[in-house]
């Protein structure tokens, strides 16, 4: 039976099933159809021009199957196009001009194929369009100016490109309502332009990975919604700005592996729905951790590791960090006790500190030595094992084993290592990992390579060896 022969059907809905074999070319002669959704299901092929051709379809969703070639063939005339969801296919080729003709569409996501080329400009004129996704591709050139000043965009997500040039071309007023802006492990530069500040609805910011300069700017506070702020990885310099501490709503603060100098901003305290808060390897941040944040009862997670903070972790009694998971403090040059107040932190996993000189026991409490003991750990960050990686790039991939992958990877003190991550579907292994980490951090043979360091959190369970080139681990 041929589909053209469906000449009543308005709705094919045959999502999450295991259906092969290519998309019938019949499909776009339809007259009547409105919905296509045939996502995750294991169809190969090219998608047939005439669906771009469809006078009436307003649902086309062939996400999360096995679709390849090049996207279009000719020119775009869908005019009653909402959705163009295809997600996690292959497919090549380039977006074509013809894509500003869908003037009615309101969600457009191409994400986790390898598509190429610019992002072209004529995306300005879907003046409906809310969600724009085109993450995980290979797209390059510089982000047209014209997505800014779409008052309709309320995603825009770019992230794990080769997009280049600067955050943004036009330095003038941006009109704008957009919520997330996430345009990560790019190879983006220049400074973080000021009429950034114009995106006053924004809640995740994220432009980490990249090659972004200068410094964070003094109002940044005005992005008075913000909930994320990312900005890892990048050369990013000058001082911590005290406005950060007027963003009430934020809750995940990343500025790890940056050039960003000078004091702990006391202000910093004021953020008292902040989850996460990392800035280690600066290398040159300095004085001492400010009481302040030890108050923030909604943290999580700290590390300040890799930098030369000095003094004294504050002790005052009255701190308390109830949810605190991960505290990390390692590398720096902090003297003094242990505060006593970590002992009551029940939810914590992963204690790191490394002071500069012997730690002065108090009377014989034994929660203070246990905790002496388990502060001589080492550790690192995911986003350090991510940078160091290139993201798990499958060119540093050097084993595979049942309990995980090893790959090999640089530091960002140069040095190189071996990485053992370990596949966290596998619960026994998950279990075993503690045990692994105080055996191997312990064991000392020449016939084995010595742990530099462990990372464990949500995602990740890894070991960090020495690398030994042409040796086994």
């Amino acid at each position: 039976m041929s589909l053209a022969n469906l000449s009543f059907l308005s709705v094919l809905n045959l999502e999450n099933n295991n259906f092969r074999g290519g998309i019938p070319y019949e499909l776009g002669y339809l007259p009547r159809l409105r919905v296509i959704d045939i996502q995750n299901n294991q169809l190969n092929g090219s998608i047939p021009t005439s669906l771009f051709q469809h006078q009436g379809v307003q649902v086309i969703s062939l996400a999360f199957n096995e679709l390849g070639g090049e996207m279009w063939k000719g020119l775009w005339y869908v005019p009653e196009l909402r959705v163009l969801d295809l997600t996690n296919n292959n497919l090549t080729g380039m977006i074509p001009p013809s894509v500003g003709n869908a003037t009615k569409m309101m969600n457009f996501s191409l994400s986790g194929n390898r598509v190429s080329g610019n992002i072209p400009k004529e995306v300005g004129n879907l003046s409906q369009l809310a969600f724009l996704y085109l993450f995980d591709n290979q797209l390059t050139g510089s982000i047209p100016a014209t997505l800014f000043n779409m008052s309709s965009l309320f995603v825009l997500s770019l992230g794990n490109n080769i997009l280049s040039g600067p955050l943004l071309v036009d330095e003038g007023n941006i009109v704008s309502n957009m919520n997330v802006v996430s345009i990560s492990l790019n190879q983006i530069s220049g400074c973080i332009p000021s009429n950034m500040c114009q995106l006053t609805d924004l809640k995740l910011l994220s432009i980490s990975f990249n090659n972004i300069t200068g410094d964070i700017p003094r109002n940044i506070d005005c992005l008075s919604k913000l909930k994320m702020f990312l900005v890892g990885d990048n050369p990013i310099k000058g001082t911590i700005p005290t406005s950060l501490g007027n963003i009430s709503t934020l809750q995940y603060l990343y500025c790890e592996n940056n050039r960003i100098v000078g004091q702990i901003s006391p202000e910093l305290g004021k953020l008292s729905n902040l989850r996460e808060l990392f800035f280690d390897n600066n290398y040159n941040l300095i004085g001492q951790i400010r009481k302040a944040i030890f108050n923030i009862s909604s943290l999580e997670v700290i590390d300040f590791s890799f930098n030369n903070l000095s003094s004294r972790i504050p002790t005052t009694t009255g701190l308390h960090l109830p949810n605190i998971k991960q505290l990390i403090l390692g590398d720096n040059q902090l003297e003094g006790e242990i505060p006593l107040f970590i002992t009551n932190a029940s939810k914590l996993r992963i204690l790191g500190f490394v002071f500069k000189c012997i730690v002065r026991r108090k009377e014989s409490p034994k929660y203070v030595e246990q905790v002496l003991e388990i502060g001589t750990r080492h550790l690192v960050s995911y986003h350090e094992i991510q940078r160091a990686t290139n993201n798990f790039d499958e060119s540093n991939l050097i084993g595979e084993g049942s309990s995980g992958s090893v790959y090999k990877g640089t530091l960002s003190s140069g040095t190189a290592v071996a990485i053992k991550v370990l596949d966290l579907e596998n619960e026994k292994v998950c279990k075993r990992f503690d045990t692994e980490c105080e055996v191997m951090r312990n064991v000392r043979h020449r016939n084995l390579v010595p742990v530099i360091t462990t990372c464990s959190n949500d995602y990740i369970r890894a070991f960090v060896l020495r690398y030994t080139p042409n040796g086994s681990l």
